[in-house]
């Protein structure tokens, strides 16, 4: 469990407490003999019951389908039940008026609302730089975890780069995107911690509101340095990954050299032959697929080839595929 979780966890609690006490003591003022503590134990248990049941259901409803028409249907019925519960529940046990119960309600509610505004004045300088560094990790795990399991229809896959020029161009447009976001981040890190320390230097540690404002500082200091390495683990990931499609258009250059090529598809009978005599005899090719690749498919479209596979060697075409003429062209 993150330190995230564990203050949350944390907040709840006291936010709980604060809130039955609250409604406790509204409930003594307004529901006269009936509002002894075991009526107000039994509206709080009830409630509790009845909130988490609601959150369990609108919990998996999300999970299941996502935020979709069936979630927002199912999230407004469990908000009109429970402000049905909210009133009946009360007026059922202290015996009070509708009225009655409004006010006591509505008492409850400022009570819980000032106390927990008090709380929340103490606690953002201790929670705040936990939940800026470890919130956005957070949101991204569960909209990761929503994304896999939501019950979405996929995305459509991305297009296949019609050549290993088109992959090695977008490889290193990847790997400039990232190195600028590093520099730009790098930046805004040292100026913070510039400014952090010269702020600490005449900070007024007496004074709760310039503690309060130099924490939260702190905090976005800290965001600032977890982004930042989190983005230099990006940069050297597509830094090798431009060095792989950099080997493999270097092969597939190579391969070109040759002078053999061949347009073809997986499901081709003669396709398959083609690739077990290149491969026995060692020789040289590129495949290109012209079912999954644009470019291969105009350049095959091009060469007005009458079927697959189509094998050009040294500029001259072939349809089908023939070993006697693969050699003869390969001898020239």
């Amino acid at each position: 469990m993150t330190p995230f979780v564990t203050i949350l966890l944390w907040l709840y609690l006291i936010s709980g407490a604060i809130s039955f006490s609250s409604f406790w003591g509204a409930s003594r003022l307004l529901a006269g003999p009936n509002g002894t503590f075991l009526n107000v134990l039994k509206c709080n248990l009830i409630w509790i019951a009845i909130g988490i049941g609601a959150s369990a259901f609108l919990a998996l409803l999300f999970f299941s389908f996502g935020a979709n028409k069936v979630f927002l249907c199912a999230t407004l019925a469990a908000g009109i039940l429970f402000l049905i519960t909210a009133f009946a529940v009360p007026m059922k046990i202290f015996e009070i008026s509708f009225p009655r119960t409004l006010v006591l309600l509505l008492l409850s509610a400022l009570f819980s609302l000032i106390c927990n505004w008090g709380v929340s004045i103490f606690a953002t300088p201790i929670v705040a730089p936990t939940i800026l560094r470890d919130g956005p990790a957070m949101a991204a795990l569960i909209k990761t975890w929503v994304k896999k399991n939501g019950g979405r229809a996929a995305s459509a896959p991305a297009p296949v780069p019609a050549s290993y020029s088109s992959l090695l161009e977008l490889a290193r447009q990847d790997v400039e995107n990232a190195k600028a976001k590093v520099t730009q981040l790098e930046t805004n890190a040292n100026q913070a911690y510039v400014d952090l320390a010269e702020k600490r230097k005449v900070l007024d540690t007496k004074s709760a509101p310039a503690v309060h404002r130099f924490n939260m500082e702190a905090a976005n200091y800290s965001s600032v340095k977890t982004e930042l390495v989190k983005q230099q683990k990006e940069l050297a990931r597509l830094i090798k990954q431009e060095e792989l499609v950099e080997t493999q258009a270097a092969e597939a250059a190579e391969k070109r050299s040759h002078g053999v090529v061949m347009y073809s598809t997986s499901w081709c009978p003669a396709c398959k032959a083609a690739r077990q005599y290149f491969e026995q005899k060692n020789i040289p090719y590129e495949d290109i697929d012209v079912e999954h690749s644009p470019e291969g498919a105009a350049e095959y479209k091009r060469l007005g080839s009458g079927g697959v596979p189509t094998i050009v060697i040294r500029g001259e075409k072939m349809s089908g595929f023939n070993s006697d003429w693969v050699e003869r062209h390969l001898e020239n």
